[in-house]
């Protein structure tokens, strides 16, 4: 990430985490995008976003001051912890409960075929 970048509070997208792949059904029938947009939206709407921005540009001035230059991996190894901490328990519940409703209708469904 550039010096403009993190001056205009241009985030990259985190990548989801290396232990949790997404739900091949969830995948196969666009449920996932589903949730995917739930997500950004309450993320949006608590402000989570803006204050991964924070933490993403005061990682950035810091890494620059200490020793001139970062690659995006840095960047994001160090904010990343930070970053899922502060995700609000409820919007966590939400997603959770509509992960769970969503799996239980498509293994109803395909037992019904």
């Amino acid at each position: 990430m550039t010096r403009s970048a993190v001056r205009s509070g241009i985030a990259p997208p985190l990548p989801p985490p290396p232990s949790c792949p997404p739900n091949p059904q969830l995948k196969r029938t666009g449920r996932h995008q589903k949730l995917k947009h739930i997500a950004k939206e309450r993320l949006q709407e608590t402000g989570w976003t803006s204050e991964l921005r924070s933490l993403l540009r005061e990682a950035a001035f810091t890494k620059l001051s200490n020793s001139g230059g970062f690659t995006h991996r840095e960047l994001v190894g160090a904010v990343m912890r930070q970053a899922r901490l502060k995700v609000p328990e409820s919007i966590r519940a939400q997603l959770l409960l509509q992960i769970k409703s969503d799996i239980e209708e498509l293994n109803n469904n395909s037992k019904l075929k």
